[in-house]
């Protein structure tokens, strides 16, 4: 049976891990590859993660922005050209979380930061085990470096739309470019796998000075605009340069994967639930599909919404719609239940403003629907308030009910 996104069957690898689907040719094909870089390096790669803050989806011009944004990102552009671009990356609503998510593999609703600590508030990963510890463990050495806001001052004005973030895009596309060249004169880039993504979508509320996206609302959402992020992957001569993929990728793969580009998968922690799925046969095999099948969206401690293929099914969201502020973004609504759950078509409505729930349309049935391959399993503890008895039983019954009246492709 040709793969399907949807019907296709996923395959479950322990009972402590998300379900994936198991592509044994590009499993294959990126072991050799694998295989070859230690034999002709002789070394695993390091791995350099370039995470913004709030930048949008179409903020650079592999994207459809810089240029046309006023801020080219040649550097960004280039480093796009030389791998994979991913047009379904995920981050979580809001810088903390993500974060932690990238960090843990974990979903929010399970490593606890849901929301950005205020300041003098208690938080952290007490409990957690990070992506950084396991690497230190296997031999790397590991560093953290920076945040960004504000321009330096020889970036100020710099840019063609002279406006004080559009300067801080020139200046992040500089920094990429000055990395990326250190790496290439120190003969490391071969040796050097390069993620670069955001860690949110544009914080609306601050626009002017916010980024761009050109999905429904923003920062703090669940929305498209939230969460859906840029993503670039590099490693020449692993990766193959000029591809473009719209597979679900999520921050809480990089934890599986990078463990396994590292030559330590087993270092994946099995003592809780990782939601992360390993990514690298996507990402390293030329036109690879993606590993993971469910995207979960998580608002805080209710889960708003999954993504399977290109549809997306609603259950609640941030209403995106308020007139009593200057700059309404995703941290400025109140959270809103549906009656009667939303399903949106991400390719033919990426906005979601038309649900297809209500639609009579023909229909033809797929050869299976998903039943245990949706697992945002459930927490120890859960939330009042929240839909079903788990979270698990709850992307079940919602991607059963989505499927049932999906209209034939």
């Amino acid at each position: 049976m040709a793969f399907d996104p949807i019907a296709s069957p996923t395959a479950t690898i322990a009972d402590h891990r998300e379900p994936v689907f198991v592509h044994e040719e590009q499993e294959t094909r990126a072991t050799a590859l694998l295989d070859d870089h230690l034999a002709r390096r002789g070394r695993r790669p390091n791995v350099l993660v370039l995470l913004f803050d709030d930048v949008g989806w179409g903020d650079l011009g592999c994207y459809g922005g810089g240029a046309a944004l006023g801020a080219p990102t040649p550097n960004m552009d280039r480093l796009a050209r030389r791998g994979r671009l991913l047009t379904s990356c995920y981050s979580e609503p809001s810088c903390t979380p993500s974060r932690a998510t990238l960090l843990t593999g974990r979903l929010p609703i399970r490593h606890g930061l849901q929301r950005p600590a205020m300041y003098g508030e208690r938080g952290g990963l007490q409990g957690e085990v990070t992506l950084a510890h396991l690497l230190h463990e296997a031999g790397y050495v590991t560093q953290a470096v920076g945040k960004w806001h504000y321009p330096q001052e020889r970036f100020l004005g710099a840019s063609p739309a002279k406006h004080p973030y559009r300067d801080t895009i020139l200046e992040l596309d500089d920094i990429v470019g000055r990395l990326m060249a250190t790496l290439e004169e120190t003969g490391q880039l071969e040796d050097t796998l390069v993620f670069l993504s955001s860690d949110n979508g544009p914080h609306m509320e601050t626009w002017p000075d916010s980024g761009y996206t050109p999905f429904r609302c923003a920062k703090g959402s669940t929305w498209e605009g939230g969460v859906r992020v840029p993503g670039l992957v590099s490693w020449p001569g692993v990766i193959e340069p000029d591809e473009v993929s719209d597979g679900l990728f999520a921050f809480a793969d990089v934890l599986p994967t990078v463990l396994r580009v590292a030559g330590v998968p087993d270092a994946v922690p099995t003592d809780r639930f990782i939601d992360g799925v390993d990514q690298t046969s996507f990402l390293l095999s030329p036109g690879g599909r993606s590993n993971r099948k469910v995207q979960y969206y998580w608002l805080l401690r209710d889960l708003a919404a999954v993504r399977v293929g290109e549809y997306k099914f609603v259950l609640l969201s941030t209403s995106d719609d308020d007139t009593d502020v200057a700059g309404p973004g995703g941290f400025t609504g109140v959270t809103q239940r549906y009656t009667y759950a939303r399903l949106y078509n991400l390719y033919l409505d990426p906005k979601e403003q038309h649900s297809y729930t209500t639609r009579k349309l023909p229909t033809r049935t797929r050869s299976s629907t998903p039943s245990a391959t949706t697992s945002a399993r459930s927490t120890t503890t859960r939330p009042s308030g929240s839909w079903g008895s788990d979270a698990r039983a709850l992307g079940q019954g919602a991607m059963t009910w989505a499927t049932s009246g999906m209209p034939g492709r």
